[in-house]
């Protein structure tokens, strides 16, 4: 009876690691491989046993590109060491991750987060102007480059000229502010373009009244563009198709005397002399 006891007690042990090595394999797609894909996931790191020490970890993986590695020093600084410095700076640092990520609506959402829990930080400038430059990096590369639509969304470009500007406002002296001008400089072009691409659809279009409102908001609100040579051409344009001579003049001359070394300038000089008729229709 001992014996057959015995044999019985072996026969379910073995059954129940037979069983419990069925429901590793299925239930969890397999321990070893859960195990592996785990640790390509999950970066084996070695944490130390200081703030300071993981958090300079933290941005030693960041310097190099590794977010994913970055982020989870940071995480183990803002669990471990809630109450020093290097735990606000980490939250900080979490959002520089998602930025160098990529995931720029994150970033700014994580910069915001950090603007709002510490107001009065040293580090507010920096995180107002990374929004700012979050939703810069939203706007499609390719519409610096070629001509803008007027179907295009441009709420992204807005979303950063206002951070941006917000940003400029309050930190004037900050070191960020001459790379903040250039990008609200860029901002301003794109939107200028939208506002000079609609004006031509209403003028190939026989609307010179709704041309000329667009190009005038070209003038009043984007004239740090750089497109304002552009638009004084359109103006003048629209005028002379209208049969309002006398200010299209007024345009054309406007232009050659402001900006003489664009090209729109020469092209308002061609204007120029066909309206002394002194040359063809350009």
């Amino acid at each position: 009876m001992t014996r057959r006891v015995a044999e019985r007690r072996g026969r379910v042990a073995r059954a129940g690691v037979a069983v419990l090595c069925v429901l590793c394999a299925v239930g969890t797609g397999g321990w070893l491989e859960c195990t592996g894909s785990r640790d390509a996931e999950e970066p084996d790191l070695s944490y130390a046993e200081s703030a300071a020490e993981n958090y300079a970890s933290g941005l030693e993986s960041l310097e190099d590109g590794n977010s994913l590695e970055a982020q989870k020093y940071f995480e183990q600084v803002m669990r471990r060491f809630p109450y020093t410095r290097e735990a606000v700076l980490s939250r900080l640092r979490l959002a520089d991750c998602d930025f160098v990520a990529e995931n720029f609506r994150a970033a700014a959402t994580g910069y915001q987060t950090f603007i709002e829990r510490y107001p009065a930080d040293d580090e507010v400038p920096y995180a107002m102007f990374r929004r700012g430059l979050s939703f810069f990096n939203l706007i499609p590369s390719d519409w610096f480059i070629f001509p803008a639509s007027y179907t295009r969304d441009r709420a992204p470009t807005r979303d950063a000229l206002r951070e941006l500007r917000s940003f400029i406002d309050r930190f004037p002296d900050s070191e960020y502010v001459l790379e903040a001008r250039e990008r609200i400089r860029d901002c301003l072009a794109e939107l200028a373009r939208g506002e000079l691409s609609v004006a031509e659809f209403y003028l190939n279009r026989e609307k010179p009244v709704a041309a000329a409102l667009r190009a005038r908001t070209v003038l009043r609100e984007y004239g740090d563009s750089g497109l304002a040579p552009e638009a004084l051409l359109l103006m003048g344009r629209i005028a002379l198709e209208a049969g309002q001579r006398g200010a299209a003049r007024g345009y054309f001359a406007l232009l050659v005397a402001r900006y003489p070394d664009s090209e729109e300038s020469r092209r308002a000089l061609r204007y120029l002399r066909f309206l002394e008729g002194r040359d063809e229709a350009p």
